[in-house]
């Protein structure tokens, strides 16, 4: 009966009906890997009821991307082959099932306890989530066979391997065949499909078994030789063709029924991910074409591009809706209209899910649930690690991390209470100052960032038009009784909304303020604004910066053919608060500088032309070309209707000048850095840093992965530094930098530190506590005889 809860489910998807409870008998739940499932459940209930820990993180095939493009100078590229990169799993019924590439052994665990049933170990790595199908167990390895267990004992039925290998190689620190199985295995129709593949130089081999027998011997089965093909990542189904994603280049299609090799997607340059949405249209990607990883649509008849869906990280289909995770938006679009439907800022890019009206992503150390009609974000929590992969089953919720981990989620008897993000309680801070209210019609948007208007990373408008949600960590700082948001340059900024449209901006006349501090200088920078520079073709407008110096840039309908920026005339001073305003009436643009008029330009005229898309964004220069972050403070932004007067700015400015230091402090001289910085790895997540200057001077060193910077200081006055970092985290990369003054005002460049090259053996617990998979090993020995562990 379990499959055929499974075939009813996959119905009801289609259909868009309501299931109360339902398996993921398979990767991303159906052959289809469309990653949705049609029960509901109630975010908002959730809470974590065990988690299981692995002996040791995830080895994947491989480690991931490139750290950059030297040639074409272009960094942040996308991982086309990151499958298996945590321990995937699926669930049915009462059991959850997952498969290690650490001590290659699949393991069923008691889906409501975390307890063991069972284990298998083979002889490589298990890469791919199993498939559940009529009582069985379908999996493969890197050993070059593909298994089959029975569900509820783990007792091998049958194992198969198309050639017996003459040889092997070593790979990821392995020795395996030259064609091990990195396909998973897909059941349909009693009929097991897997590939076994590597080297595209080497034979490879399509392969389709009797599920019950493991043997190629009836109609539609097979072993079928191939050439130039490297098949890995797992396999999807349409009703006639099998996908094999490819790594670093296009996924390829065969017929079913033969094996016919039917070609590689045309216009496509690889990835892992494959999903079929309605009428056969194969979504996939992220590719590598320009470097930039883009999802595709293919019809898979012609295997011709019907269309590109920009760079994407997962990709779920639920009906004819896509939904479709970036590094830092949501997005819901229309398959059959092929339109978008609605796009959030997202804070969980690795991983999704869909389940009823429900959408669950992953992140660094955080899952969070989306609702699937309007993106209202739902619920939240926090796990070690980055959520790689999750599984909504039978009234729960499972997330497998980076770090071996996975994390069980259940609802509890009673709705909790809405999630805080920020650990701060107005008994430990100092109490801010009251906001002063602003009595205006024309104010169309207001937002300050203190901890009083802000949940987690939701910035609330005082308008009550339209909230605002930061993008990446969340961090305030106080002085006095005013508090600012801190803006690291490179991975946190403000999205009032991905599309302007959904925001009411000003339509000819308006003003935009802002109080800000900016720390480091930028060719084009950003404080505020709705933006599309693109050669040529250049609409909206925009508070900024360009270089050290405060700029103001509007496009109107019957002005120039281009943006017109008023620019200041003298550098501003950095790390110095000021308050920034820009004003047109349609006829003059002013900008202003701590209440003084200080440029203008009557270049432009008429109504504002805005592109037909633009970020309206807070903190960057963010258009579809480039996106530059800004590196400081901010306190406040407001957006007019209408030409705010001079003395009304002054007034603004004024109001508040005390508070903010309005002058640079003295810069204390120091020593530069004469020798280094060094690093080395001294331990498992553990790197030592050594420098040395002319002067003596204290040891400051800051370092963050993303978010606000923490600081490492001995004030005593020396020649050689040294730094210990020792809470850094597997695979990840880091920056740091040092204080060449004493203060601390002046830095030098960021410098990386990656611990993928962090080589050391890892740290065994010294409490002697073992983790579940040891504690599996010590339930299987024998209790009589002896037992050699290599």
């Amino acid at each position: 009966m379990r499959n055929l809860s499974f075939s009813v489910s996959v119905i009801l998807v289609l259909f868009g009906l309501r299931a109360e409870a339902e398996n993921w008998p398979t990767f991303q739940h159906d052959h289809h890997r469309t990653g949705y499932t049609a029960e509901q459940m109630n975010p908002r209930q959730l809470v974590q009821v065990w988690s299981w820990q692995s002996p040791d993180k995830p080895a994947p095939a491989w480690a991931g991307p490139a750290k950059w493009d030297a040639y074409a100078k272009i960094r942040d590229l996308p991982a086309m082959r990151n499958y298996d990169h945590a321990h995937q799993v699926i669930a049915v019924d009462n059991d959850l099932y997952f498969g290690s590439t650490t001590d290659d052994t699949v393991r069923c665990l008691d889906a409501k306890t975390g307890a063991i049933r069972w284990r298998y170990t083979c002889d490589g790595p298990v890469r791919i989530a199993a498939s559940y199908s009529d009582g069985k167990l379908y999996f493969a390895s890197d050993d070059g066979f593909a298994y089959c267990l029975q569900a509820d004992d783990g007792y091998l039925v049958w194992k198969f391997r198309p050639v017996e290998p003459d040889k092997q190689i070593l790979n990821n620190g392995r020795l395996v065949p030259l064609w091990p199985v990195r396909t998973g295995v897909l059941v349909a129709n009693q009929t097991a499909y897997f590939g076994a593949a590597m080297l595209p130089w080497k034979t490879s081999y399509l392969c389709a078994l009797d599920a019950e027998t493991g043997k190629p011997v009836g109609t539609d089965r097979y072993v079928k030789p191939l050439k130039q093909t490297t098949l890995e990542g797992a396999l999807a189904m349409t009703s006639t063709q099998l996908v094999f994603p490819q790594g670093r280049i296009a996924p390829r299609l065969f017929r079913r029924f033969d094996g016919e090799d039917q070609g590689m997607l045309k216009g496509s340059s690889g990835g892992s991910i494959v999903v079929v949405a309605p009428q056969d249209r194969l979504l996939h990607g992220p590719g590598a074409d320009s470097r930039r990883g883009a999802i595709k649509a293919t019809d898979a008849k012609s295997r011709e591009q019907i269309a590109s869906y920009g760079r994407g990280n997962a990709m779920v289909v639920g009906g004819t809706v896509a939904y479709m995770l970036t590094d830092q938006t949501l997005i819901a679009s229309d398959l059959e209209k092929r339109k978008n439907l609605w796009s959030i800022p997202c804070d969980c890019p690795h991983a999704l899910v869909g389940a009823g009206k429900t959408l669950f992503a992953g992140g660094n150390g955080q899952l969070a649930a989306f609702s699937t009609e309007d993106g209202e974000r739902l619920w939240e929590a926090e796990v070690p690690g980055k959520v790689l992969g999750l599984v909504v089953a039978n009234g729960m919720l499972f997330a497998s991390t980076d770090l071996g981990h996975i994390h069980a989620f259940k609802a509890a008897e009673r709705p909790l209470s809405p999630p805080q993000q920020t650990p701060e309680t107005a008994t430990e801070l100092s109490p801010l100052r009251p906001i002063t209210p602003v009595q205006d019609q024309s104010l169309l948007g207001r937002w300050l960032f203190r901890r009083d208007t802000m949940r987690g990373t939701a910035v609330r408008d005082q308008t009550g038009k339209r909230d605002a949600t930061v993008l990446g960590a969340v961090q305030r700082e106080q002085q006095g009784d005013l508090e600012a948001l801190v803006l690291d340059g490179s991975t946190n900024s403000v999205m009032v909304s991905p599309d302007h449209k959904r925001v009411v901006l000003p339509k000819r006349d308006m003003t935009v303020t802002a109080w800000v501090r900016v720390d480091a200088p930028l060719t084009w920078g950003g404080i505020f604004g709705a933006i599309q520079d693109n050669g040529s073709y250049e609409r909206g407008w925009l508070l900024g910066f360009n270089g050290a110096r405060f700029s103001f840039a509007v496009k109107a309908k019957e002005g120039t053919g281009a943006l017109t920026y008023v620019k200041a005339p003298a550098d501003f001073a950095l790390r110095t608060w000021h308050h920034v305003a820009g004003t047109y009436d349609g006829q003059t643009m002013r900008l202003f500088v701590d209440g003084k008029p200080i440029a203008e330009s009557t270049a432009q005229n008429g109504e504002i032309d805005y592109p037909p898309q633009a970020f309206c964004e807070i903190g960057a220069y963010h258009d579809k070309d480039e996106y530059f972050r800004m590196q400081g403070r901010l306190y406040e932004t407001r957006v007019y209707g209408r030409t705010l007067a001079a003395n009304e700015l002054q007034q603004q400015f004024e109001a508040l000048k005390g508070e903010f230091p309005l002058a640079p402090p003295p810069t204390v001289q120091g020593g530069e850095v004469a020798v280094g910085p060094y690093l080395r790895f001294d331990e498992d997540a553990v790197a030592t840093i050594r420098w040395e200057t002319h002067q003596a001077q204290p040891t400051i060193l800051e370092y963050r992965e993303q978010g606000a910077w923490k600081r490492i200081e001995d004030q005593q006055p020396k020649t050689q530094h040294r730094v210990t970092l020792d809470d850094l985290q597997y695979r990840r990369t880091y920056q740091y930098r040092i204080a060449t003054t004493a203060d601390a005002t002046k830095w030098t460049r960021d410098f990386l530190c990656d611990t993928f090259f962090d080589y050391n053996v890892r740290s065994i617990d010294p409490t002697g506590k073992a983790s579940s998979a040891q504690q599996d090993l010590v339930d299987a020995l024998p209790q009589q005889g002896l037992c050699f562990v290599i």
